[in-house]
């Protein structure tokens, strides 16, 4: 079993997490211009599609390495992760929606680890999902008052999609339980 523990201590997790969070939230106000400029490029395609094959990559290698590949539900999360965002990408109209995904996966998987320090089982995977949503939510809030952006359900949706397959990851791909 991996202990999807990233930090050293309850402190450092704390800074690099919330580090993260402001970083998305200071970034809100620009994110449109970025994606027009990527558009402009003729690489938006790799831009939304870049990323996730790459988190792929890693999670094959971290299977390797770890040697969870050789479980069974190993391959089966795996590929039920990669249909899931099959689907998704095949049916969401804006693909760049998909960046919440991955951004909110990191963000859960962050706050997993974050939260291990005081939380344990179930506990844990509650508390990481909710807390995701809720900075997702927050995150919708924000741009309701920025004038170039718009608040959008969906988005929430996939900011807490994003969330539950990070800890599908951690649990199934992983095998950490939590403990």
């Amino acid at each position: 079993m991996l202990n999807v523990r990233l930090f050293k201590s309850y402190g450092q997790g704390t800074a690099f997490t919330l580090g993260y969070i402001l970083i998305l939230y200071a970034t809100l106000p620009l994110t449109p211009d970025l994606i027009k400029w990527v558009k402009g490029t003729g690489a938006f395609q790799a831009f939304v599609f870049g990323p996730f094959a790459f988190s792929v990559t890693v999670l094959g290698y971290v299977g390797v390495k770890t040697e969870t590949y050789k479980n069974r539900s190993f391959w089966v999360s795996l590929l039920a992760l990669g249909l899931m965002f099959n689907l998704i990408f095949k049916n969401v109209i804006a693909p760049v929606e998909l960046l919440h995904l991955m951004l909110y996966g990191i963000m859960c998987i962050l706050l997993y680890s974050l939260l291990s320090f005081r939380f344990s089982g179930a506990t844990l995977y509650i508390l990481s999902a909710f807390t995701t949503s809720l900075f997702g939510a927050i995150d919708e809030v924000i741009q309701y008052y920025l004038p170039n952006r718009v608040f959008d359900w969906n988005d929430i949706v996939f900011n807490i999609l994003g969330g539950v397959m990070a800890l599908v990851i951690v649990r199934f791909v992983f095998g950490d339980k939590g403990e």
